[in-house]
């Protein structure tokens, strides 16, 4: 049998009363049915450019998208038609995760915000194909939206208050 778990580098708290007792990661023992587990062997996702290229050059990429499995690394192509333009990408549907663009990382997405959108410069873009992956954690979709502007998702109007003093 074997046990593989994900641990996901959420960064860090650098301010206020929680510094000296931040901690991320497995912080105990990993017990099954009592019995505390060990001789782990551990594998980072040192998601640096020289891990990036190699995964760009890996020729294991599935065109199956109907049974993808998460989590997991899934390539996109964009073609861009003449010089390349500042764009904003989105991931509706999908969950969790990290984009890269032409081996770049370009940031983190996640479905519940508070951005909806990825700004991607236009330098970043190449003439012809450009490639997109994404490590997804949680779910994946089968579109990605490129876009001019960005999706600030819900809006509210903000009324101007009268100007007080205090006197």
């Amino acid at each position: 049998m074997t046990l593989s778990l994900l641990v996901e580098n959420c960064g860090r708290v650098n301010y206020g009363k929680a510094l000296d007792d931040q901690r991320k990661g497995i912080v105990g023992d990993i017990v099954l049915n009592h019995t505390p587990l060990t001789g782990f062997t551990i594998f980072s996702l040192d998601m640096k450019p020289s891990f990036m290229k190699r995964l760009m050059r890996s020729g294991q990429w599935k065109s199956d998208f109907k049974s993808p499995s998460i989590p997991g690394f899934f390539q996109a192509r964009l073609y861009v038609d003449g010089p390349p333009r500042d764009t904003f990408i989105r991931l509706p549907g999908w969950g969790k995760g990290v984009v890269f663009v032409n081996g770049q990382n370009l940031g983190r997405h996640w479905g519940i915000g508070p951005q909806l959108s990825l700004y991607l410069p236009g330098p970043w873009l190449r003439s012809g194909d450009n490639q997109i992956i994404v490590f997804e954690e949680q779910k994946v979709d089968d579109k990605i939206l490129f876009a001019e502007n960005p999706d600030h998702g819900k809006t509210i109007d903000v009324y101007k208050l009268p100007f007080c003093t205090l006197l």
